[in-house]
């Protein structure tokens, strides 16, 4: 990965040069480089696509994506020995094969399992994004091109070829963003999306530019879009085959935030470019006012929408008690923070708390005063953790906090321990003083050995060995593994 970064930086770097002073040609510059990255985007897939540690769906998924790094590598090669003339040529069709192998890949990508509602609803979604974007491609490429005086049927078939296979990938990187990735790698699917966009990008510059003038000749942004694409492909080839050897052991939610709103910037754009094409018209009446007024009337529902999305993103992922997060938000974050770990050397440490005794303050003083010192003691734990720690609700009198990232079991130890003295309080609840104790267990992570069940699970090990001898903390070692497995347990 290093490799390739270097080669798109020199080329990247040879590239602005060259425009910038005259000096060589950019095509000179990009073209070797685009070779490099091609080969080796081919090499990474077909070792992804043969190796024994990807499932049968993810499989299918690298042998389409390996498919396109062929392509890419025939694009190459085809404008190396033909050079760019007018569409359509040899190079311009495997463009748009690759384009229609990269839709292909998308939509066999494993994604979030999900019920048969929500994946119609995100198919529709999806859509709005692929509706929005087709006006842009109608506003500046498409309608353009008709409009010319002299139509070929060359510029015809482009007008349309270009943007039908740009839209195919962008309803399938929308749908991707929108459900979630599933046994696929996050970094995988985002150097596809980011290749996808690069490519979308550049088809939208060099569409416009032939919709308004005959002959025209590729610039620098032309080449630094392609080297990106073929950079970001041959990434995703690498990243494949990491997972190859060290495979995706646990499915990724959709990122609140992303991919919801993709289908509002669908609308907005739309009704952009509606507004900008009424107010061109020399007669202010009757459509100018008729846009504006329904892209304003579109523009409030659209903010209602996205505050009622926020207001229910939250209740899915907050303990309506406590206010703190819960199990489901915990178990999503603790899976990416250790594949962040996992990239970046670091670990990840959880804390299981179980408050001691808590049954009998129900039983004796009523559940309105256990659930005060519930929500008491989880305020006091939100406090004595670190900005970047996350402390949740698992449920009843257990909690947990996610301590991220460590550099050693001393960081988390020290947690541990601020967790254990805010826990004793002391808390006024239902006008009485009170206090508490924990028994709290401790996992540390090693990168790439845990998945965040088996972290978890070594977590509540310790917490209940430590839960049958008193309160306060203790780590998990191999030991209390043995003592879980002995006889009589």
């Amino acid at each position: 990965m290093a490799a390739l970064t270097a080669v798109y930086a020199a080329a990247m770097i040879g590239v602005v040069t060259s425009a910038a002073t005259g000096v060589g040609t950019v095509e000179r510059i990009a073209g070797p480089a685009m070779l490099l990255l091609d080969v080796a985007g081919v090499v990474f897939g077909v070792r992804a696509s043969r190796a024994p540690g990807l499932d049968r769906p993810t499989r299918r998924f690298a042998r389409v994506v390996t498919a396109g790094m062929w392509l890419t590598l025939a694009v190459s090669l085809t404008f190396t020995a033909t050079g760019t003339k007018a569409f359509p040529q040899l190079g311009d069709v495997l463009h748009i094969a690759v384009m229609l192998v990269l839709f292909g890949a998308l939509m066999l990508a494993p994604l979030r399992a999900a019920a048969r509602r929500e994946r119609w609803k995100t198919l529709l979604d999806a859509g709005t994004v692929a509706a929005g974007a087709s006006m842009l491609l109608w506003y500046l490429i498409i309608g353009p091109s008709i409009e010319r005086q002299q139509v070929s049927a060359g510029l015809v078939l482009a007008a349309a070829c270009y943007p039908v296979a740009d839209l195919l990938v962008l309803f399938g990187l929308a749908r991707v963003l929108l459900r979630g990735a599933g046994q696929v790698s996050r970094r995988t699917l985002a150097m596809l999306g980011g290749a996808s966009l690069a490519i979308l990008a550049g088809d939208v510059r060099l569409g416009y530019v032939q919709a308004h003038v005959a002959v025209f000749d590729r610039t620098a942004f032309d080449f630094g879009v392609w080297l990106t694409t073929h950079f970001l492909l041959s990434c995703a080839a690498v990243e494949l085959w990491r997972q190859a050897v060290r495979p995706v052991t646990t499915a990724d939610g959709v990122r609140p935030g992303l991919g919801g709103k993709l289908p509002f910037l669908g609308i907005g754009l739309g009704y952009g470019l509606l507004t900008t094409a009424a107010l061109q018209e020399e007669r202010v009446f009757p459509w100018a006012g008729l846009v504006l007024g329904g892209a304003g009337i579109t523009g409030l529902a659209v903010l209602r929408q996205l505050v009622v999305q926020e207001e229910i993103t939250e209740a899915a992922e907050t303990d309506p008690l406590t206010g703190l997060a819960n199990r489901a938000r915990l178990h999503r974050e603790l899976s990416r923070a250790l594949r962040r770990a996992t990239r970046h050397g670091r670990r990840v440490a959880v804390l299981l708390v179980d408050l001691n005794g808590f049954k009998q303050i129900n039983d004796t003083l009523g559940h309105q005063v256990g659930d005060g010192l519930l929500v008491a003691a989880g305020a006091a734990m939100r406090d004595a953790v670190r900005d970047s720690d996350l402390v949740g609700r698992l449920g009843g009198d257990e909690f947990a906090v996610l301590v991220r990232p460590i550099a050693d079991e001393a960081e988390a130890v020290a947690v541990a321990e601020r967790v254990s003295r805010a826990v004793a309080g002391p808390f006024v609840v239902a006008g009485r003083p009170m206090g508490a104790s924990a028994s709290i267990g401790l996992a540390v992570s090693e990168p790439g050995e845990f998945t965040s069940d088996a972290l978890l699970h070594r977590a509540d090990i310790a917490m209940y060995d430590l839960k049958r001898r008193g309160s306060g903390w203790q780590a998990w070692h191999p030991g209390l593994a043995a003592a879980e497995d002995s006889p009589g347990r």
